[in-house]
């Protein structure tokens, strides 16, 4: 029984320390503010405002509640909750960093929380400040969905491929960048053949890309010889903006802007495969009528139309058909019958002796009439 007991209360022990390890992971420290200074402000009428000016671990902050008592150095504040949108972040990331620009984001705050009669009756006699401050809380009230939400994401949901006018490279779909990241995007391949490359959308080799940027993945042919999953992922990265709010009790409670890196990326993929070639030449190599690479003569062999030749010692018969020797030579070879010499001899005699005759005849009556 005891040692049931002393187990029970180790365990309990060991998961006490684990869950205290758990919250010191994810405990946000508090707010110190380590310098409280003062920007003066001095009015047409001689008099003066002093307004609190906090420096603290977390950066410089804005008071929240006006209406609270401010702080001192050294005060400790506990956190309290973080904001990733809306008017108040809005106005904490335009603020600039001089001190004039302070004044006037505190007022715009004090007029988003606590409406548009609010502002202390000092700054009324500033009407610049004043009319500033103003016009900057309506921008504010403008902005209400204000965030700064690292995105990114891709046009096309898969990659698809074409072959190139030129037969030497299947082409992928264009596809677009769109990302609010502070900067460009990076591309790359997995399970790409090699040689294959991504171009912007003129064509020139490169692999980041700025935002509404288009890329284009380019596979060799010569590389390419089984169907192949290709994917293209996406990474970029920017700054997620939030506010901390920290409550000070009876203090004012006071808020910082915070600037967290981050990464987002995104993917697609598709599937490419070779074209099945027949009869055909491309890019210097020769394709048979089964679509499998060939030699020259092979290819000339299988695809050319040969009728009555032979070619590397194959003979093709009149309808340009693979055939034996004897089947060509009787389709092919034309007999020409040669003449018989002994009466052709007897026929030119016979003819010569007509002609021989004829003249002599014919010579005598020419003589008698002369005498």
């Amino acid at each position: 029984m005891k040692k049931s007991f002393k187990f029970v209360c180790l365990f309990l022990l060991v998961v006490a320390v684990s869950f205290l390890g758990v919250l010191n992971v994810y405990a946000v420290d508090n707010m110190v503010i380590t310098d409280k200074q003062y920007i003066k402000t001095t009015f047409s009428d001689g008099s003066i405002r002093n307004e609190a000016y906090y420096v603290t671990n977390k950066g410089v902050a804005f008071c929240i509640t006006p209406d609270k008592v401010g702080g001192r150095t050294g005060l400790s504040l506990p956190y309290v909750d973080t904001t990733n949108s809306g008017s108040v972040l809005y106005l904490l990331n335009k603020s600039g960093s001089s001190k004039d620009s302070f004044v006037v984001t505190q007022l715009a705050i004090w007029k988003l929380v606590k409406g548009d009669n609010y502002i202390p009756d000092a700054y009324k006699k500033n009407e610049n400040i004043n009319n500033s401050a103003k016009a900057l809380a309506n921008e504010a009230r403008s902005n209400a969905n204000f965030s700064s939400n690292v995105s990114l994401r891709l046009d096309q949901p898969t990659l698809s491929f074409t072959e190139s006018s030129d037969n030497n490279y299947y082409v992928s779909n264009v596809i677009t960048i769109v990302s609010n990241a502070t900067g460009a995007a990076t591309v790359s391949l997995d399970n790409a053949p090699v040689g294959t490359i991504i171009t912007d959308a003129d064509g020139k080799e490169k692999n980041t890309f700025n935002n509404n940027e288009k890329f284009i993945i380019k596979v060799p042919e010569s590389s390419l010889s089984e169907a192949t999953n290709i994917k293209v992922s996406v990474k970029a990265s920017g700054t997620q903006l939030s506010y901390e709010k920290y409550s000070g009790g009876n203090w004012q409670d006071l808020v910082v802007l915070v600037k967290t890196p981050k990464e987002v990326s995104q993917s697609i993929e598709g599937s490419i495969s070779p074209v099945k070639r027949t009869c055909e030449v491309s890019n210097d190599k020769y394709f048979g009528k089964n679509g499998t690479e060939v030699t020259a003569e092979e290819y000339d062999l299988e695809c050319n139309v040969h009728k009555c030749e032979i070619v590397s010692g194959k003979y093709f018969d009149a309808n340009g058909n693979l055939t034996d020797e004897a089947t060509y030579k009787s389709q092919c070879e034309t007999i020409v019958p040669v003449p018989n010499t002994a009466s052709s001899d007897n026929l030119v005699y016979t003819v010569l002796g007509i002609v021989l005759v004829s003249g002599t005849v014919l010579g005598i009556r020419e003589y008698r009439k002369r005498i």
